[in-house]
């Protein structure tokens, strides 16, 4: 996201003129995020702790970027899972986009629930989405997950992303 890129670069320029250590640890952190999309941004599919270690990265930039406290809650999630890359990440980053504007703190939840005909990955956030906010979007986000789970999943998986009571929530459902 080219946009993501600028807004960091720029974030960098204002740390290294205030403080020299938060600039570097921001450099760090972007480095780490670039090293682990480089590793899976080609593969089909991942290990579900690989995602989540990104996402966890890129919250940890945008945490230094706005002077936030962003975190990741993981809740019943099976380490042997695989999924496509950057789905998580995707949802991670729009929900950051679209629902922290004028917020310095917030929660991500990452819960899985499995059962003999399905597992569903459900992504909340306690973010204050406006719908308003969507209206000069692409929708490129939805449109990669949905192309990532068709390519990996065909024809055998759902995708729903709605606001709900503590902020937004997204469901990926992955029928056997």
């Amino acid at each position: 996201n080219p946009h993501f890129v600028l807004n960091t670069l720029t974030s960098i320029i204002v740390w290294l003129r205030k403080d020299t250590g938060s600039a570097i640890k921001l450099i760090e952190a972007l480095a780490e995020e670039f090293r682990m999309i480089n590793q899976v941004h080609n593969l089909k599919l991942i290990p579900i702790t690989q995602e989540i270690d990104l996402c966890k990265a890129h919250l940890k930039i945008m945490s230094y970027r706005k002077g936030a406290d962003y975190s990741l809650e993981i809740i019943d999630i099976d380490e042997n899972d695989l999924i496509p890359p950057m789905i998580l990440h995707t949802l991670v980053e729009n929900g950051l986009t679209h629902g922290y504007e004028n917020k310095t703190t917030g929660i991500f939840k990452f819960t899985s629930i499995k059962n003999s005909l399905s597992k569903k990955y459900i992504l909340t956030n306690d973010g204050d989405f406006n719908f308003e906010d969507t209206k000069g979007s692409t929708g490129f986000g939805v449109k990669y997950i949905k192309s990532r789970l068709e390519e990996s999943y065909p024809g055998k998986w759902n995708f729903t992303s709605d606001k709900c009571e503590t902020g937004w929530q997204s469901k990926i459902e992955i029928r056997n």
